[in-house]
């Protein structure tokens, strides 16, 4: 278990690294994809924000790009008559007109008397240095200018928004972190970062580790007011529509296809870079912001799920900790889902990594526990059963019961003659040397002949044919070990003669018969044997093999095997113990 555990931890510990290194990202973000595209947190609309799109109507209209700045005045001055609270413009103003310096004073003047137009900037890299690209001095010295850059995850979709940055010592600000601002009428300088989050005011928009938002789209663009940038320059514009623009935040921009400024994100794979401003904008005005767990609180969650899966499958077995993981993975997509729905996503591949690999770790080591058990119960077992039988048990064919069964069987009993007296005179390693050769030569017989060696008492040994595995020639495998123990002993007393050692024999005993088998014994230790008057009567006959007779067998025993054996009669008996004779033969 102390095993199991550490090398749970220390999968636990992998898979936060991998996690760490982005290797579930895939997962994660499409498990995100589907809940932007399903769930839709807070209100779909966004009634104060109106983009004025450069739209296909109206680069088909003016037959001309890029547009003279004049039309860009034109525009600034409706929307500025029209009360717009901030006009801002998702278009980078770096060089100067391609027409005259008249249309870029034009544009400068309308930007100057409007005073809430906001311009992009972006930046570049010179030399692996970030350089920042600004609207030429003559806007710019009259707007607010506002990052546009955006972040692109690994697969180019745009899921986050950044917020600020720090260049140079300055605070660069983002368009729609910005933007809200100058509609809220907010300082920049109120603003803090706290915690993981950008405290503005009474509000706190959660940052991710990068220091970026995650941006709550509204599905299909459905909440945002889209009007072409050609409609709202004619005159009449206006007039039929006076309180459009009133105290909205109006953003510029392409939606063009021919001009490309679009991206793939989690509600639409194309995009225009406006409207994701717009969405940004709309995330921190309706403060339906989606946070995400601190990087470090998921090593703890894949600690605790790898440990309690782990704990859970070994404890209560494999088939209930199947049962317990995929009730677990329901429950952790429908809670991750619940808790989506309240504003947190919670990156679940790698819990559900973690779970699946603790019931897989868990699973093994309940594997390697049954095959060790079933190799410390096989070589147990080896050493009184017949090695094919062991099989049997291990596989499942046999089933040793805790009652008692009764057992047609036979008994077999071999024990050492005149050991008593070679014990007397001789040093007790001698003594042990030579039992235990004799004794193993006779253990190698009954295995061969596919019996049970019940057990040893002293010098003598008792084996079963017929239990625990019912064998339907019990008593001809009984007599054929018998007579093999014979001539196995025959060979060691060749052996015994050479080295000048004691030269012993054994005698041989079978009755068969019907017997109790099974775990019979005291509470904290039992034995598997078998009971009755069979076993009493192979012991008893064995006092006939000091008479001349080297194997003795029982009438039953007699019946079964006198078509293969000779048996030569030996009368009936009388044996100790038994108040009637008994009818002995002896194998020729």
């Amino acid at each position: 278990m102390k095993k199991g555990i550490f090398i749970s931890l220390v999968i636990a510990v992998l898979l936060f690294s991998f996690y760490s290194l982005g290797t579930f990202q895939v997962f994660d973000r499409y498990l995100y994809d589907s809940y932007q595209n399903n769930i839709q947190l807070g209100d779909n609309n966004m009634e104060s924000i109106i983009v004025v799109a450069i739209d296909d109507l109206t680069l088909d209209r003016s037959k001309i790009w890029p547009f003279p700045r004049s039309m860009y005045a034109d525009l600034v001055r409706v929307l500025n008559n029209g009360g717009a609270s901030v006009i801002a413009f998702d278009i980078n103003f770096d060089s100067y007109s391609g027409y005259s310096e008249k249309e870029d004073r034009l544009f400068a003047k309308e930007i100057k008397d409007a005073g809430n137009v906001v311009l992009a900037r972006d930046y570049y890299m010179e030399k692996g240095e970030p350089v920042i690209r600004n609207p030429i001095k003559l806007f710019s010295d009259n707007a607010v200018l506002a990052m546009v850059d955006p972040v692109l995850d690994d697969d180019s979709f745009i899921r986050r928004y950044r917020l600020l940055a720090y260049h140079d010592d300055e605070t660069l600000l983002y368009f729609a972190l910005q933007v809200y601002l100058l509609h809220e009428k907010i300082s920049a300088g109120s603003m803090r970062v706290v915690d993981r989050s950008l405290q503005i005011g009474d509000i706190q928009i959660p940052l991710d580790r990068d220091g970026s938002m995650l941006v709550n789209y509204s599905a299909v663009n459905k909440g945002v007011e889209v009007v072409p940038f050609a409609h709202v320059i004619r005159k009449e514009f206006l007039e039929l529509n006076p309180d459009y623009f009133k105290d909205k935040i109006v953003l510029v921009g392409s939606t063009a296809s021919y001009l490309q400024d679009s991206f793939p994100t989690p509600v639409d794979l194309n995009m225009p870079g406006v409207l994701i401003h717009a969405n940004a904008i709309r995330t921190i005005m309706g403060k339906e912001y989606i946070s995400s767990l601190y990087h470090l609180n998921y090593l703890w969650l894949v600690v605790l799920s790898v440990m309690s899966v782990f704990l859970l499958t070994v404890m209560a077995g494999s088939l209930l900790g199947f049962i317990g993981v995929g009730s677990l993975l329901a429950s952790s997509m429908f809670v991750v889902r619940e808790i989506y729905i309240r504003g947190v996503y919670i990156e679940l591949a790698v819990i559900i990594a973690a779970i699946v690999s603790a019931y897989l770790l868990g699973f093994f080591m309940n594997f390697l526990k049954v095959r060790d058990e079933r190799t410390r119960v096989k070589g147990v077992f080896k050493q009184y059963v017949s090695p094919n039988i062991v099989d049997r048990f291990v596989s499942g064919e046999e089933d040793m019961a805790e009652a008692g069964k009764e057992r047609i069987v036979s008994v077999l009993f071999a024990d050492i003659i005149g050991f008593t007296t070679f014990c007397e005179d001789r040093p007790p390693a001698q003594v042990v040397a030579q039992l235990n050769e004799i004794l193993d030569v006779l253990t190698e017989e009954v295995f061969k002949y596919k019996g049970t060696l019940d057990k040893f008492i002293g010098d003598e040994l008792m084996a079963v044919w017929g239990s625990p595995v019912e064998q339907l020639d019990h008593a001809e495998l009984a007599v054929k070990c018998a007579v093999t123990m014979k001539h196995a002993v025959a060979k060691l007393q060749e052996k015994w003669k050479l080295k000048g050692a004691p030269i012993l024999d054994v005698g041989v005993s079978i009755s068969s018969g019907q017997v109790i088998a099974g775990n019979i014994g005291a509470k904290k230790y039992k034995d598997y044997t078998v009971i009755g008057d069979v076993v009493n009567s192979a012991s008893r006959l064995q006092s006939l093999t000091r008479e001349g007779y080297s194997i003795v067998i029982g009438e039953q025993t007699k019946e079964l095997v006198e078509d293969i054996f000779v048996c030569e009669n030996i009368g009936d008996v009388k044996v100790k113990g038994k108040k009637q004779k008994l009818s002995a033969w002896a194998i020729a």
